[in-house]
């Protein structure tokens, strides 16, 4: 039994010690967040914090991030505790992931993130067999509501008799969860890849597959299985058309017969992870730019539209009815 308790405790210690050193990195790989035996001291959550940047961070190489991580924890003083050093640390996180990018405050009571009462779900209008999908944002945070998104939009498209071309109009859409996005458009994509998440370290596609919307082990399955890629697709862009929504577009641009409306998006076309730090903090990062089907790199720059113009809607009708 004396034996027992001595592995055990010689186990136990081992793994503390493991833990205590090397927390950031088990923690990464095991749960995506470091662990912590004790509370960490605010230089320590720091520097792991910039070592997540680092590795990480979509432009942290191109920055030159590295080298700076010396000077940010210069600026780490005795007395500071985490809140005094976040405004730094944002700055950093911008260096390191761009515009997208930020420290977060989580909800540890895991309260709702948005107001459900202002939940919409895309709409759908159809004159002279041009058929208008408007598409709007959906919270990142939400998850009851997925496939609530996606059949709305997919059994309105199945009432449609004989379209011939389609608007979809991401407008005012600033983004969220891509994949009932996704899925609300995926009558309108071929099937294979629609894109992909690029950064130094992998590649992560995202397809079109025997029915679903696959992303990692993400596979959102369509309750229809419609069939229009073929028409022409007018897109309707603005200066609001953001995130998650760019992420739609640049999917819909890999499609054949695909021509875009309005004014340059937001510029936030990149793939960002919500990495938690500890206690109320996060790391929103951005870490990968986006690669369309048509070979065309995306990241934080704003997407032009093919036309642009004060009236997408006018601008997008003509085009479609000289097509057809």
């Amino acid at each position: 039994m004396k034996k027992v308790l001595i592995a055990l405790f010689s186990v136990g210690a081992i793994l503390g010690l493991s833990i205590h050193f090397f927390g950031l990195q088990i923690g990464l790989a095991l749960f995506n967040k470091p662990i912590y035996m004790i509370p960490p001291s605010v230089y320590r959550l720091t520097k792991d914090a910039l070592t997540i940047m680092e590795n990480y961070g979509v432009y942290a190489k191109e920055t030159g991030f590295e080298k700076e991580i010396p000077n940010y924890l210069a600026q780490v003083k005795k007395d500071d505790t985490f809140d005094d050093v976040v405004p730094m640390l944002n700055e950093a996180i911008k260096e390191a992931g761009g515009d997208h990018s930020a420290i977060i405050e989580v909800q540890e009571d895991k309260a709702p993130l948005f107001n459900p009462a202002l939940l919409t779900f895309p709409r759908i209008l159809a004159e002279d067999n041009i058929v208008t999908l408007i598409l709007p944002s959906f919270p990142a945070s939400d998850e009851e509501n997925v496939h609530t998104y996606v059949t709305t939009a997919l059994e309105q498209l199945s009432k449609i008799s004989d379209p011939k071309g389609v608007i979809i109009d991401l407008r005012g859409n600033t983004g969220g969860n891509m994949m009932p996005m996704l899925g609300a458009c995926a009558p309108f994509f071929k099937e294979g890849k629609l894109f992909e998440f690029t950064s130094p370290n992998k590649k992560i596609p995202v397809f079109k597959k025997d029915g679903k919307i696959c992303f990692e082990e993400d596979n959102l399955s369509l309750p229809t299985n419609l069939n229009f890629h073929h028409l022409p697709i007018a897109v309707l862009t603005d200066h609001q058309t953001a995130s998650s929504a760019e992420v739609v577009l640049v999917a819909l641009l890999g499609q054949d017969h695909v021509s875009s409306f309005g004014e340059e998006t937001a510029g936030y076309a990149t793939g960002v992870s919500m990495i938690p730090l500890y206690g109320k903090y996060a790391l929103s990062l951005a870490g990968a730019k986006i690669k369309g089907s048509n070979g065309i790199l995306y990241e934080e720059k704003p997407i032009l539209p093919d036309v642009i113009t004060d009236h997408p809607e006018d601008a997008a009708l003509k085009w479609l009815k000289s097509i057809h």
